[in-house]
């Protein structure tokens, strides 16, 4: 083997040249893809194990590599190389494109180094010599000892490791990093008359040997020294069956485990999760009392243990799986856009449709109206899922806010469902000028939203000119919250406004 092949094979990510790296990101992008990035890394490591007053064991060692992914779609590909010659770095990133190709191709930018915010030291205790090293848990297993003569064994550790990153990407960004990182770890056992107790100890971070000017390794020592000694008096912890509670905090770990993974996005948008199509409806057993909702529940049901799926105002919309003309299937959120209402008739609410249609005219009010019905309608309920869960008849409407939540609902016709939508909707008209009515400008008008949202109340804003406050409490509110809501929107307007 050559000279030139093992220089090649023992570069480290700092002899990699920027054209390097544009011709690397070329070659992962030559199948096609829309993005593709190279994370370089080189990782040292070191460490001293001290026992029974010697040193039992010393290490160091010394990783590096390239890593190459390529997204296109949905597809990623990845390919990893230990080896930083030209030939291995190449084969990386062809690999990567191969799995996943794209009939587009999407050059890359050329690359520059962006700055990067530096957060810790670029060495830890790593700079010291061995001879040094050996020094500080030397000192820790000396201050063990002289705690108390009950100290029959001390265990010192120091491990230290530097991380060396650099990122590249199709974007055209350069980015490097150094993770500097250190421990030590101090484990002591007691003994008094047939009883063994252990303490531990420790401390670190990405500093480098200043660390220990703050606290020196006797403290970490004396630390395990004084927890081991503590625990010979101490008393013998209950055990047995118990009964478990488990509260908000940590336990959750233990329901994230349980449950969690197949509620997550990805998952439930595939339709791979057992939870898939299924918001809105009790997945869990009567004994299980986590509550994910909340939907005041009727009177009949406890409220802790069952969610009850309703359109009663101030509730989220129940979910339902729907079909359109064509067939193809979707889920009930889909249809509230963002921003935007959505009024929900029965299948012969076309009257309801009819007068949201005038009002988002004549009031320039986001509305979009549907008719869902079992076979008929916009959208049709084939399972009737949401036949059941709408509590209106044929002829009723339901509204439903932005946020999906329902804000108001007729259980049945109404004589005049235009006024009856005019008087569900709220709105604050603002003006510049009384005496000239000139409209209040969009920033003042965004500013007085953002304001209000920011202390919890949503306000959107309608009207030709922008100039109108929408406001769309559930008809179930009280007094003393709908008070609260108008204090919030009157203070997000004095804020706003002030000059």
């Amino acid at each position: 083997m050559n000279a030139r092949v093992l220089d090649d094979r023992a570069r480290v990510p700092a002899d990699i040249s920027v054209p390097e790296m544009e011709k690397l990101l070329g070659l992962a992008l030559a199948r096609g893809g829309s993005f593709s990035d190279l994370y370089f890394q080189h990782h040292q490591t070191s460490s001293i194990l001290l026992e029974e007053g010697i040193i039992r064991t010393a290490s160091a060692g010394v990783t590096c590599g390239l890593g190459v992914r390529v997204i296109a779609g949905e597809r990623t590909g990845y390919a990893y190389t230990d080896d930083l010659s030209w030939a291995a770095m190449a084969r990386a990133a062809s690999t990567a494109a191969h799995i996943a190709s794209d009939s587009k191709t999407l050059p890359p930018q050329p690359v520059s180094p962006a700055p990067v915010e530096r957060r810790y030291g670029e060495a830890t205790v790593g700079v010291l010599g061995l001879t040094d090293r050996i020094a500080i848990v030397e000192r820790a297993d000396r201050a063990a000892r002289s705690f108390d003569p009950r100290i029959e064994k001390v265990i010192v550790s120091l491990a230290d490791e530097t991380k060396r990153v650099r990122i590249a990407n199709s974007a055209g960004v350069l980015v490097e990093d150094v993770q500097p990182l250190f421990s030590i770890r101090v484990s002591v056992i007691a003994a008094d008359k047939g009883v063994r107790r252990e303490g531990s100890s420790g401390g670190g971070g990405r500093i480098g040997p200043e660390f220990f000017e703050e606290k020196p390794p006797e403290y970490f020592a004396r630390e395990a020294a004084r927890m081991a000694i503590t625990l010979l008096a101490a008393k013998e912890a209950p055990a047995g069956a118990m009964p478990v509670v488990l509260g908000p905090g940590w336990p959750g770990i233990l329901l994230h485990e349980a449950v969690g993974h197949g509620l997550e996005g990805d998952f439930n948008r595939k339709g791979t999760s057992a939870f898939a199509g299924r918001i809105g409806e009790r997945v869990a057993s009567p004994g299980v009392t986590v509550v994910d909702d909340g939907t005041p529940a009727s009177a009949a049901i406890d409220d802790v243990r069952m969610y009850m799926p309703t359109t009663r105002p101030g509730s989220p919309l129940p979910h339902a799986e729907l079909e359109d003309r064509d067939g193809n299937r979707l889920p009930m959120m889909k249809l509230v856009r963002p921003g935007r209402f959505l009024l929900i008739a029965g299948e012969e609410g076309a009257a309801w449709c009819d007068a949201a249609g005038k009002l988002a005219e004549a009031a320039h009010l986001p509305i979009d109206a549907v008719r869902i019905g079992h076979a008929t309608g916009d959208y049709r309920d084939p399972r009737c899922t949401w036949l059941r869960h709408r509590e209106i008849s044929p002829r009723g409407a339901v509204l439903v806010r932005p946020d999906r939540f329902v804000g108001w609902r007729s259980i049945d016709a109404a004589a005049d469902p235009l006024a009856a939508l005019r008087g569900a909707m709220c709105a604050i008209e603002l003006v510049a000028d009384p005496a000239t009515k000139e409209p209040l400008d969009a920033a003042r008008m965004g500013a007085i939203a953002t304001n209000a949202l920011r202390q919890g109340v949503i306000v959107l804003t309608a009207g030709t000119y922008g100039n109108v406050l929408r406001l769309l409490p559930p008809i179930n509110i009280d007094e003393a919250l709908l008070a609260d809501g108008l204090d919030v929107v009157n203070e997000a307007m004095l804020t706003s406004l002030a000059p």
